[in-house]
């Protein structure tokens, strides 16, 4: 055995790393957990329950624009006596409002995507736990920060892992965790000099800095920023409202807007 190996300092970071790779391990199962399942479940729940009548008012607004864009392009042909060709308009409108449409159109899939997600089959708390610690062991024994060295057999079972937990199918991760019984959980720290020992404790802290920095902005972002609100009934119910009531106030100027476009059209008698 090298001496090195029974240096107590030695044998100190040998320990941290193995720590810190424990950490790392269970930073990159909290990462897949928010990209892979806990986001698409906040944004249906977001989207059940408020989501789908925000996109409700920003379809209303946009009908709002059109419609005022519309009377204005009529009023303007009335006052000039030109005459008011409405396929004519209504082809312009098209046109001017195509970036809305297609924010429109994506933020339909979105609510239908969400929707689809919240209303398919989930696993059981019994089967996510499951899931979930399964996935973690077979980070450790495979996870490629963890084990440097790797062939194709490893990253192919690595690959079908990560899979697997993304589609929370547990047969799949079931018979991955069978194929790689064989092998370590976590590598022990390579015996070589303090220089490399050290250098890998440095990267360690690095990859887990970089992991918590990347978990937090996924934290803050949409939809998982919207954690603390659907969890909130006094504050979600307040939401709510106030998008109720937006609802209500684009409905009542689109019915203006259509009776004013109406009445100027009546009143003309230039119009194809």
């Amino acid at each position: 055995m090298p001496e090195t190996s029974r240096c107590p300092e030695y044998e100190k970071h040998q320990l941290e790393i193995r720590a810190l790779k424990q950490d790392l391990a269970a930073l990159i199962l909290e990462r897949h957990e928010l990209e892979f399942h806990a986001r698409k479940n906040i944004e249906a729940e977001y989207m059940l329950k408020i989501g789908s009548l925000e996109y409700k008012a920003f379809e209303l607004n946009c009908k709002v624009l059109r419609l005022r864009r519309k009377h204005e392009l009529i009023s303007a042909a009335v006052k000039s006596r030109e005459i008011i060709e409405l396929s004519n308009i209504d082809a312009q409108l098209v046109t001017e409002f195509n970036k809305q449409n297609e924010k429109l159109s994506e933020s339909m899939s979105l609510v239908n995507a969400a929707l689809e997600h919240r209303f398919s089959d989930t696993p059981s708390a019994e089967e996510a736990a499951e899931l979930r610690q399964l996935y973690l062991v077979l980070l450790k024994k495979l996870h490629p920060d963890l084990h440097p060295v790797q062939n194709e057999y490893t990253v192919k079972l690595f690959s079908a892992a990560v899979e697997a937990y993304r589609n929370a199918d547990l047969s799949a991760l079931r018979a991955v965790s069978g194929m790689a019984e064989d092998r370590k959980e976590l590598m022990d720290a390579a015996v070589g000099s303090m220089d490399n020992l050290l250098s890998t404790e440095a990267w360690l802290w690095d990859m887990i800095g970089a992991l918590r920095k990347s978990i937090g902005a996924i934290k803050n972002s949409y939809p998982c920023n919207q954690k603390e609100l659907l969890e909130d009934d006094e504050r979600l119910r307040e939401r709510t409202n106030i998008v109720i009531k937006r609802i209500t106030e684009y409905r009542k100027i689109c019915n203006d807007l259509e009776r004013r476009t109406a009445e100027l059209l009546g009143r003309s008698v230039w119009m194809k």
